[in-house]
């Protein structure tokens, strides 16, 4: 140890330097110019003779003015207590929104018992209609001659009876999403009990760290505290996105049931469950791609690339693809935008065998389940092929424009903006038949 090396010399405020002689050895070489804090860390002589030699250096040590020492700590005291007060700022807000959500809640409670009531009313006519339904047709099996006059009749009242099942089919739907809607508003994470007490408690800890800000000698535990409420807070604000969000989506497939708007509420589910490639819809109607170079189509690819640069401010995504028989394509076909675009532009298509890449809009009105999956579209790669069939590709992207005066789509956007969704690209193959 270093009592070995250069006598018994020890001194709190000293460090210990290691220095070598010409011609010394390589492990001393080694050694050279290292600093010791403490005598017991210097290292025994590697050999009989060796000349190494310590250097003592003394240590550097502050003043401090007093008037600076206490200067220094009232800057710090203040600037805790500016951190504990953005902290109950941001818990009053956080208590404020729960409370205003709660309010929300309760309404939308109240609007779903209307619901309820309608639908109901609704399922019992559809059930009288049935009933009667069934004994026209027996009165005519059993008191008519079958001519193929009353065959026809009885054709046509069970093609009824068959609407009357869909319909029937539609109110069982709409009857369990208002129960789960109701259900999941009810379990809801915001304006419950637990909520209250957890912002109760921060509130009671930031009470504490004030009053130990006023009596401790040292800043020490209360950074600590400080770091702990911050933690609390984050937490208690992504609980609370989090529940918004589930209500949010909850309310979307309600909607999306009630107003046959099943598309858009599936592109919703996508970005809510950050678009997973085993998703039931996109299994029925297209293909997931990881990455935009997995369409191994160069001109695609750079089309692509190009909308959600300008778009989402991204090089690369993940999208997919919905194939001619897809949900989507189908709509697309038959809406009256798309066939007002075919019908403006036939005679340059038929001519030319393509047409440029165009753009265009669905109406809130007309089509409103596009209108909220798609909106506004990139029609691409328009051009017939050699039996005269239409074939072309529409391209858009799922994502929420940050200045849309919409309070769905501003809700939207504050999720995306939490990345508590996830936006995506998406081509909705078309192949239409010369004859259609």
């Amino acid at each position: 140890m270093g009592n070995k090396l250069y006598g018994n010399v020890r001194k709190s405020n000293m460090n210990y330097e290691w220095n070598t002689e010409p011609g010394a050895c390589e492990t001393c070489r080694k050694l050279n110019g290292k600093i010791f804090d403490s005598a017991d860390d210097i290292p025994d002589k590697p050999h009989p003779n060796c000349k190494c030699w310590i250097k003592l250096i003394e240590k550097e040590t502050k003043t401090t003015d007093p008037i600076e020492a206490r200067r220094a700590i009232a800057q710090k005291r203040k600037s805790l207590e500016l951190e504990l007060n953005k902290i109950e700022g941001d818990l009053k807000c956080l208590d404020d929104e729960c409370r205003s959500q709660q309010q929300l809640i309760d309404e939308q409670k109240m609007l779903l018992d209307k619901y309820s009531e309608q639908n109901n009313i609704i399922k019992d006519i559809i059930n009288e209609y049935t009933r009667k339904g069934e004994q026209e047709i027996q009165k005519y099996k059993t008191q008519y001659e079958l001519t193929d006059e009353i065959k026809k009749e009885i054709r046509n009242k069970e093609q009824n009876l068959l609407e009357y099942k869909e319909q029937l089919n539609l109110t069982g739907k709409i009857e369990k999403n208002i129960r789960d809607y109701r259900q999941a508003l009810s379990q809801s994470y915001l304006g419950t009990i637990e909520t209250k007490t957890e912002i109760a408690n921060i509130q009671k800890n930031i009470q504490t760290a004030r009053q130990q800000l006023k009596n401790l000698p040292s800043f020490e535990e209360i950074i600590k505290e400080i770091k702990k409420l911050d933690i609390n807070i984050g937490n208690l604000k992504y609980k609370r996105s989090k529940s918004a969000l589930a209500i949010f989506t909850l309310g979307i497939n309600f909607v999306g049931t009630l107003l046959f708007m099943h598309d858009a509420a599936e592109l919703w589910n996508i970005a809510e469950k950050k678009v997973p490639p085993n998703h039931e819809y996109i299994r029925k109607n297209g293909k997931y791609y990881a990455s935009i170079s997995e369409l191994k189509d160069p001109q695609l690819e750079k089309k692509v690339t190009q909308k959600i640069q300008k778009q989402m401010q991204k090089n690369d995504s993940k999208g997919i693809v919905f194939n001619s028989n897809s949900s989507l394509a189908k709509k697309i076909q038959n809406s009256a935008k798309f066939k007002n675009f075919i019908r403006e532009n036939k005679s340059t298509l038929i001519a030319n065998k393509k047409l440029k890449d165009n753009s265009f809009g669905f109406h809130p009105i007309q089509t409103p389940n596009l209108f909220s999956a798609l909106h506004n579209v990139d029609l691409i790669d328009i051009h017939l092929d050699d039996k005269g069939d239409l074939h072309l590709k529409v391209l858009d992207t799922y994502d929420f424009n940050k200045n849309d005066p919409n309070k769905l789509v501003k809700a939207a956007r504050h999720y995306q903006d939490k990345e508590l969704i996830e936006t995506y690209y998406t081509i909705t193959e078309l192949h239409i038949p010369q004859k259609v």
